[in-house]
């Protein structure tokens, strides 16, 4: 409806008119006609790939990054109790980052779920 009221007024419209009506299109109108059930598994949807995106961008931000300055440090400590402090460290973030990568397996996996569900519902 919204959508309806919006595309009824009679003002020019341009190219970033088209960029809006997109993103009105995306919140307002695939949620309207829907059933409930339907629409609970698109907002889920989309809040998952919120998360996800979220969780992949820090993920190599923060982890990449760090486990590459673990790494050279401990090439530069050589064989010292210093190294082996670092290989511990390097060894619990790269165990920190596997689990990361399974929770961002585990999201990808829900968000395919309730978009086969939103489809078939």
């Amino acid at each position: 409806m919204f959508l309806l009221i919006y595309r009824n007024d009679l003002r020019p419209r341009n190219s970033h008119d088209n960029h809006f009506d997109l993103i009105v299109y995306v919140c307002f109108d695939t949620l309207s006609g829907t059933e409930k059930r339907t629409r609970l598994a698109f907002r889920s949807e989309y809040a998952l790939l919120v998360v996800l995106f979220g969780l992949v961008a820090s993920h190599g931000a923060y982890f990449g990054r760090r486990l590459v300055e673990l790494a050279e440090a401990r090439k530069e400590a050589g064989a010292s109790e210093k190294a082996q402090v670092l290989a511990l460290r390097r060894r619990r973030l790269q165990r920190l980052s596997y689990w990361i990568s399974m929770l961002n397996i585990l999201i990808s996996a829900a968000v395919l779920i309730l978009a086969a569900y939103a489809q078939a519902g």
